[in-house]
């Protein structure tokens, strides 16, 4: 059995998982397999997909390769116009040139370290957040394959599902508009 549950935000203002989890919880009960559709969880889950897209667009791999030319660009009109003595410019040449050094290859290698670098903090902060606002408690679920959590550009609700909505869905659902 493929159980939907869908909970409906309390209203509350902080960002709290309890009644994903809540809803989560009593659909695993009863099904083998349960999507989440939650605009917490999907828009958290959605970030890293969204930009992986972006990654792997051309133009924008284009726009950070352009980025990377100019930062080294300016590293070296920078060590070239550096305003050093003679003596310590003297040095500095000799040094590179028995260390056997390309500035430009070195000062490219530093830009594209300083990226990885800068992608490794994103990662980090991004694993911060989902544990504060204790997106990660679903994942062991999402690991063993018992939950998805439905994101904007990759689920597809499959037809053959039975939703479980919480109190708020059902009453909002069972409320009339006017």
């Amino acid at each position: 059995m493929h159980i939907t549950a869908v909970p409906y935000p309390s209203g509350n203002k902080e960002f709290i998982l309890d009644d994903e989890m809540s809803v989560v919880k009593s659909s695993l009960l009863y099904a083998d397999k349960v999507l989440l559709i939650s605009i917490i969880p999907m828009l958290i889950f959605s970030l890293p997909n969204m930009i992986d897209d972006l990654a792997k667009d051309r133009k924008t791999q284009q726009e950070v390769e352009n980025i990377k030319a100019n930062t080294t660009n300016e590293l070296i009109k920078g060590a070239k116009n550096y305003k050093g003595s003679k003596e310590e410019n003297d040095k500095i040449q000799e040094y590179l040139k028995d260390k056997k050094v390309n500035l430009e290859g070195f000062l490219k290698d530093e830009v594209n370290k300083s990226a990885s670098r800068m992608s490794g903090i994103f990662v980090s902060a991004w694993d911060e957040l989902k544990s504060n606002l204790g997106v990660n408690k679903l994942d062991p679920a999402i690991k063993s394959g018992l939950l998805e959590v439905y994101t904007i550009s990759e689920s597809v609700i499959p037809d053959n599902t039975f939703p479980l909505l919480d109190e708020n869905v059902f009453n909002q659902a069972r409320t009339p508009r006017l």
